[in-house]
């Protein structure tokens, strides 16, 4: 069987970033082809579906571009009660949306192989919100408008059981809250471009979690509750458990909380980078032994500040890394004496 990286297909209009950043988050879906089968007569994709939601700072009218931060293929798999490979049989409801506005989708896949979790059905449904946009019914459509080619679209489906089942409602409900970067990323940030890559990633993981007697996470509506200051930054908290791993310079991949990496959140607390400072503060979120106590404690007189001009005569200063090391205490629920986070004086 001949395997060939191919482009993402663009559905719809064209969802790139472009000119000034005004919102403080995008939701952005994409439908992304990771693989494609070259068979006889016919066409299949290996596709995974995904949800962007790309934070952007609100600091200016000249802010950059959103940062790219992807969901590992680790963390993936860590947070996922079921992971299987299957292809869309049909929807409910079958009917052709003409805005893009979000809606409920009922989607019946054919199981092809289970990756993860335990299910012994031939079908199963689950429950999407898409739009106009992405929405599976899309893949249904090929063959019906392609009557000559016979499309086997194979999917990567990353679910979690539905918090209130009524009977009616299906039992499964696929991930909507994926970070979107044009396809797979394992945990050292390496693209995940093939079937072979894709499976062995989330494997290791589970014989990770096997090994050290990890349960799946249970990943629930967090709120992290973020001290307001007079300067909003668009900073990045992971979700408890895991970190944000830097591997380029604007490009960032979530991945499990490994204890390998907290010496490089301590090592990033100590950078002379007061982002880095601030990022690795955040990373402690998800430590909580007393060396990683006693950092963020010392983050809480971090000189590191974003400074601007409130008026005229008027300079501000919001010390972010303060900040942020204050947020994960009151987060990991231990007391402490609200530092100096704003500060402005006369020139």
């Amino acid at each position: 069987m001949e395997s060939v990286a191919i482009e993402p297909i663009v559905l719809g209009n064209d969802h790139g970033y472009s000119g000034t950043v005004t919102h403080t988050m995008s939701l952005i879906p994409t439908v992304v082809p990771i693989f494609l089968e070259r068979r006889s007569g016919r066409v299949g994709y290996l596709c995974s579906i995904t949800i962007a939601i790309l934070a952007t700072p609100l600091l200016s009218a000249s802010s950059p571009p959103p940062t790219s931060v992807c969901d590992s293929l680790e963390w993936l798999t860590r947070t996922s009660e079921l992971i299987v490979i299957g292809r869309p049989i049909s929807v409910s409801p079958d009917v052709i949306r003409q805005d893009d506005a979000h809606f409920d989708e009922d989607a019946t896949i054919k199981i092809e192989r289970v990756l993860a979790g335990d299910l012994s059905d031939q079908t199963l449904t689950f429950r999407w919100r898409p739009d106009r946009r992405v929405y599976m019914k899309y893949w249904l459509e090929q063959e019906i408008e392609q009557p000559n080619v016979t499309f086997d679209f194979h999917m990567v489906f990353f679910l979690n059981r539905a918090a209130n089942v009524d009977g009616k409602s299906p039992v499964w409900n696929m991930r909507s809250d994926l970070h979107g970067c044009g396809g797979w990323k394992t945990a050292i940030g390496n693209w995940a471009r093939s079937i072979e890559t894709i499976v062995a990633a989330i494997g290791g993981e589970l014989a990770y979690m096997r090994e050290h007697r990890i349960a799946p996470l249970q990943l629930k509506s967090e709120v992290f509750d973020r001290t307001k200051t007079l300067a909003m930054a668009g900073a990045i908290v992971p979700p408890t458990g895991s970190i944000l791993l830097k591997i380029a310079e604007r490009d960032y991949v979530i991945v499990p909380a490994y204890p390998q990496f907290q010496q490089q959140a301590m090592d990033l607390c100590r950078s002379s980078d007061q982002g880095e400072r601030q990022r690795g503060a955040f990373m402690l979120r998800s430590y909580s032994d007393k060396t990683s106590l006693e950092m963020l404690m010392s983050l809480l007189n971090d000189e590191g500040a974003f400074r601007w001009n409130m008026s005229s005569n008027t300079s501000c200063a919001t010390y972010m890394v303060r900040a942020a090391a204050y947020d994960v205490l009151r987060d990991k629920g231990i007391s402490v004496t609200k530092p100096l986070l704003d500060d402005c004086q006369s020139r």
